[in-house]
């Protein structure tokens, strides 16, 4: 598996396109987690679904021929939220009050 630096810096830009779009959908609002949450979020999730679902899996809905490419953008939303998840998961509960 040879990852390129094109490759990265493709699945930087489609990963904070998909932080938007995931920060959309799973707040129910137009600005999402805010700038930074969503772009950071995006990037984490490009590059983890750029390598999981395209080079790892070799996730195909015959679309790669476009660049930048619906396969990547596809591959950067599933990240974003499998890094949402991580978070999500990962994140403290707060104590309840005695």
């Amino acid at each position: 598996m040879s990852i390129q630096v094109s490759e990265i810096i493709n699945w930087l830009i489609v990963g904070g396109i998909a932080g938007g779009f995931v920060g959309m959908i799973l707040t129910g609002r137009k600005q999402g987690y805010g700038w930074y949450k969503n772009l950071a979020l995006g990037l984490l999730g490009g590059l983890i679904g750029g390598i999981l679902f395209i080079k790892l899996i070799d996730l195909d809905f015959g679309m790669s021929k476009i660049r930048i490419t619906l396969q990547e953008l596809v591959a950067a939303v599933l990240g974003t939220l499998i890094v949402w998840l991580i978070l999500k998961l990962t994140k403290k509960k707060p104590k309840p009050a005695a």
